[in-house]
This record gives C-alpha cells, structure tokens and sequence, in this order.
C-alpha cells in the first residue's frame, strides 16, 4: 500500500476538514492526526475510528477497493457546514 494514497483517501473521508478539525472529531491530538495526514499509518484502533466517524469502508480507505461508503455517506454536521462559510467570508 501506498501511503501517498491512503493520504489521498484520507483526505477524501474527511473532506474539506483541517487536521485540527478531523483532531477534534476522532478526540486525538493535533499532532498525531498531522502525522496522518504526512504518510504515517493509523493504528488499527484509530482507523477503526475513522471509519466510525465518516462511514467509510476500512477496505476502501486502505486498498482504494470496493465501495467508498458502507450503507449511507455519513450526514454532513451542519455546524461545520456554517464554520466553513463562515470562515470562508472572513477571508
């Protein structure tokens, strides 16, 4: 497996969401979750969680194989919905 595309889909399951805002929604912290984002493989634990939170198969997030989603995409939270615009009309 390549960790460029792990990035890729990890990215992808998160979508526009900072490190810090996929940090707070797995409860880890900042730092580790940056890791992630620069190639380091989760522990088991931690893609569990991941999976957990976005709805996204563990197959999928690890091979790129099979379906995106397991059941339904995970329901966008409207709250971060409204902080991006938010943030988006401060800049």
């Amino acid at each position: 497996m390549k960790n460029a595309d792990f990035v890729s889909r990890l990215r992808i399951a998160f979508g526009d969401d900072t490190a810090a805002d996929v940090a707070r929604r797995l409860s880890l912290p900042h730092a580790t979750v940056n890791n992630y984002f620069h190639g380091r493989m989760p522990s088991p634990e931690v893609l569990i969680l991941i999976t957990d939170e976005t709805n996204v198969s563990l197959t999928w997030l690890l091979t790129g194989r099979g379906e995106q989603y397991i059941g339904d995409p995970a329901p966008a939270d409207i709250g971060r919905v409204l902080h991006h615009f938010q943030a988006a009309e401060d800049i």
